[in-house]
């Protein structure tokens, strides 16, 4: 008896089933663009080692109709945008990770070993100016504005240093989750503040000149039982 009821039962949800109507929303339909734009490659060059299948952002800076890269293997490239010819390069032994940040006369780089090095440039050369070494390693793009120079590291750090000496302005510290992706976002800076996520879901704005913070706005909260599904990083 427990058996054909049992049947039965699987029956009725079966038919159920069968029976339900589809109430997805059927996709748009695609519009005919009449005015397509369509890219034309120039020129390409190889500025160096690349980082194929290294799931690394290698950007690079450009001044004018300057164009400076870097490469996995250290090498700084300065390239002229208009005659697409190298106009010099140099070897500096870093393992970039990062790509570069700059102004009109000065390149910042970062290794994956925690080193942020700045490079004084003009159109015929470039030099090292000063090397400053941070205790973790650095997976995003340095930020070079005015006279100071922001870094993000994998620990949870935002550290501040003076792009005249290289010397440590101030640093601040967020923990870190026991499960997070592996790099970081790059900071916003702006004439007051420097806005930086964090893998708690919270994004934060310090005062640019001491580190004290400003405000501080939970973005996202982690949810979930799992540390894969408490995955917040911003």
């Amino acid at each position: 008896m427990n058996f054909l009821r049992l049947l039965f039962l699987s029956l009725v949800v079966f038919v159920a089933a069968c029976s339900s109507s589809d109430n997805s929303e059927p996709p748009a339909e695609l519009t005919t663009i009449d005015n397509a734009e369509y890219v034309k490659v120039l020129w390409s060059k190889d500025a160096g080692k690349g980082a194929v299948n290294k799931y690394i952002d290698m950007q690079p800076f450009i001044n004018g109709n300057k164009i400076y890269a870097i490469d996995t293997a250290g090498l700084l490239s300065q390239l002229d945008l208009s005659q697409s010819t190298f106009d010099w390069s140099l070897k500096t032994g870093l393992s970039a990770v990062t790509g570069l940040s700059g102004d009109s006369s000065s390149l910042v780089a970062s290794s994956r070993d925690g080193e942020v090095v700045l490079f004084d440039y003009n159109e015929k050369s470039a030099e090292q100016r000063w090397k400053h070494q941070l205790k973790s390693e650095i997976r995003t793009r340095a930020i070079l504005d005015g006279q100071q120079v922001f870094i993000r590291t994998v620990d949870g750090k935002l550290s501040v240093l003076d792009a005249t000496t290289g010397d440590l302005l101030w640093a601040v510290t967020r923990r870190v989750p026991a499960l997070s992706l592996t790099g970081s976002s790059s900071p916003i800076v702006t004439d007051e503040l420097v806005i930086s996520g964090f893998d708690s879901g919270k994004l934060v704005a310090f005062n640019r000149e001491n580190g004290s913070t400003v405000w501080e706005h939970t973005v996202t909260s982690p949810r979930g039982r799992t540390e894969i599904e408490r995955l917040v990083d911003l």
